[in-house]
């Protein structure tokens, strides 16, 4: 054998002993129930968003309320939540279609009892129960327009909510997928927001006017959730600091006292609100990881002869590790927010039974 035919056959080994293989339906099985993993916990994370921007908005309320009641102030005692029980079912509705369709994924890839796969894809609070877009109202974030030209791309959960056991096949079910899962993901993205109302760089135009556009490239073109909460945290701020304005007529004595009190007060509102913000802002990046890992098992399950090395096989995996970081960061934050106020996110529902009621 020559040095030319040795070089050849001491690449092929090498190349064998990479492991540059065509992945196998375990290793398919096993990214797609990662993936689910991590649609699922993301989910949970969407929803703990709102519920600490509604618990930022109920401390700005009180805070000022009690400031108005010892100062002899005009005052109202009705609070008004920034999101209505219906605004919170419509946006469970999305985040249930995603989780209920990766979870159908993975028991598919995983080769379940049929039962549980039917179980996944019939769950009510799916978009299986919703005729119309006028349903979905998204008005903080998305004008009518842009949530219908997101929405008539969602025929698919519809179909694959009441798709039969014997069409159960995952590589054409992930491709058929592909684009009602991306603009679900948009729709969420979207109404996540950004911290200032971006509307006037929009011309007047719907924020997806082309629904092909790419989740890097959306104009967020109202505030969304991150705009809510920067309004909640401007009125925290302006309570606390008219507070310390009021410590000039204090008596010198407890003077000292108070103001140090005040300002460690203001600092700690200050913080709470950029840490949720700042949370929100990492779950809009992490949702764009979400649409990548699902377009790799796209990839992944197009061309099953490839070999491993020709696609990011391990997206999913790293998708449920930042989720994972990302969650536990979250309930830290919130943990800080109940020391702050002493409520629980428990008081905000995305109740089962008021997502059926607004899906119906």
């Amino acid at each position: 054998m020559n040095w030319v035919r040795k070089l050849i056959l001491l690449g092929f080994i090498l190349k064998s002993a990479t492991g540059c293989a065509a992945v196998d339906a375990v290793g398919v099985a096993y990214v797609v129930e990662d993936f689910a993993k991590g649609v699922l916990l993301l989910s949970q994370v969407v929803k703990n968003g709102f519920a600490m921007a509604e618990k930022a908005n109920s401390n700005a309320f009180r805070n000022n309320l009690k400031l108005q009641l010892e100062t002899g102030g005009n005052f109202d005692v009705t609070q008004e939540p920034l999101y209505s029980s219906a605004d919170l079912a419509a946006r469970a509705v999305l985040l249930n279609s995603l989780t209920q369709y990766a979870q159908s994924l993975a028991s598919i890839a995983l080769k379940d009892d049929p039962a549980t796969y039917l179980t996944h894809s019939s769950v009510e609070g799916n978009l299986l129960g919703m005729t119309d877009y006028e349903q979905l109202d998204l008005s903080h974030s998305i004008d009518r327009p842009g949530v219908q030209s997101l929405y008539e791309g969602l025929e698919f959960f519809r179909w694959f909510f009441s798709l039969p056991e014997r069409e159960a096949k995952l590589a054409a079910i992930v491709s058929s997928g592909r684009v009602a899962f991306e603009k679900t993901a948009k729709l969420l993205y979207i109404d996540l927001g950004e911290k200032a109302d971006q509307s006037k760089a929009c011309n007047h135009a719907p924020p997806i006017a082309n629904p092909l556009h790419k989740i890097h490239s959306l104009i967020l073109c109202r505030g969304g959730l991150r705009g809510l909460l920067g309004s909640v945290i401007k009125r925290e701020l302006a309570t606390w600091k008219k507070r310390l304005l009021l410590t000039k007529t204090s008596e010198a004595a407890t003077l000292t006292t108070n103001r140090r009190r005040l300002i460690n007060r203001l600092i700690s509102a200050q913080q709470n609100g950029q840490q949720v913000d700042q949370v929100i802002s990492q779950t809009q990046a992490v949702l764009k990881k979400m649409i990548s890992s699902h377009n790799q098992i796209v990839q992944m399950l197009k061309h099953p002869d490839i070999d491993e090395g020709s696609f990011n096989f391990f997206a999913p995996r790293t998708f449920l590790a930042e989720v994972t970081v990302l969650a536990e960061k979250v309930n830290r934050i919130d943990r800080s927010l109940d020391s702050f106020s002493g409520q629980s996110t428990a008081a905000i529902s995305f109740s089962d039974s008021s997502i059926s009621k607004s899906a119906k």
